[in-house]
């Protein structure tokens, strides 16, 4: 199902498996962002991919993270191809890395401030010395990388306020799922701006950790290559999340056929 977004900057969603994606390209992403950004709104964007949206339906406190975000982006290309089979032929990927990487661009362009929570300690000078690479003129106003717990309500706040005072328009999360989305939700009420979880982009973009090769992100199977390269740590997460989306994402895909058969027949008569 697709809906017009009811927002002040509007945009279509296309509901996959209960999760209403955002029908954005990364320039019209970025717009959207950088403009949350100017009018200091509060705003959460989720970049979510078949892990996340089935983790989702076994945590309570992410499903509700997601369903109150402002953006929900798709970062695996079987949501792309689920998108497209619904009739959304212009359906793209928005990969975290390059999201981050496009929206970094723009607040440089826009003179936005942006702020990084999440990550190492150790690794942050080094993200932080990419992105000046890449954009001379940005903004780097506010860094942090918490404890690798559940933060207190104080010291949410402290850190919100700090964000806000740094003169923050745009933050990047990079905690990983479900914490990142957990906490954007829980932190979005005490900061005025835009806060995108982008899990591993923080080390992506230093280069701490390699990315797959472009060919196997667009066959779909970036999941092999992490697997291949962190097995340990994350044959469980894949063996938990793939077979049920496999199953859930056809039968939604039947229900879909089915109604639209049906309404052409009932257009016919």
């Amino acid at each position: 199902m697709t809906t017009q977004d009811s927002n002040p900057t509007p945009f279509m969603r296309t509901e996959v498996l209960g999760v209403s994606y955002a029908e954005l390209n990364y320039e019209q992403a970025t717009q959207v962002i950088t403009r949350w950004a100017t009018l200091n709104q509060s705003e959460t964007v989720v970049v979510a991919p078949v892990s996340s949206l089935i983790m989702s339906k076994r945590n309570p406190k992410l499903m509700n993270a997601i369903h109150h975000a402002s953006m929900i982006t798709s970062d695996g290309m079987p949501i792309v191809w689920m998108r497209k089979l619904m009739g959304m032929h212009e359906a793209t990927r928005l990969y975290g890395p390059d999201l981050m990487k496009s929206v970094c661009s723009a607040c440089a362009i826009k003179g936005i401030k942006i702020g990084l929570i999440g990550g190492h300690s150790g690794r942050m000078d080094a993200l932080v010395s990419s992105l000046k690479e890449m954009n001379p003129t940005i903004d780097i106003a506010y860094q942090m990388s918490p404890a690798f717990r559940e933060l207190a309500d104080h010291e949410l706040q402290m850190m919100a306020t700090e964000a806000r005072e740094s003169g923050c328009g745009v933050i990047f999360v990079g905690m990983g799922c479900p914490k990142q989305e957990i906490f954007m939700q829980r932190i979005r009420h005490f900061f005025p701006g835009v806060l995108i979880g982008v899990g591993a982009a923080f080390d992506f973009i230093p280069g701490f950790v390699r990315q797959s090769p472009p060919i196997l992100q667009r066959l779909g199977l970036e999941w092999a290559f992490r697997l291949a390269c962190e097995p340990k740590r994350l044959w469980k997460r894949y063996a938990s999340t793939i077979p049920p989306f496999l199953f859930l994402a056809a039968a939604q895909l039947i229900e879909h056929r089915f109604l639209n058969v049906t309404q052409d027949r009932g257009a016919k008569t």
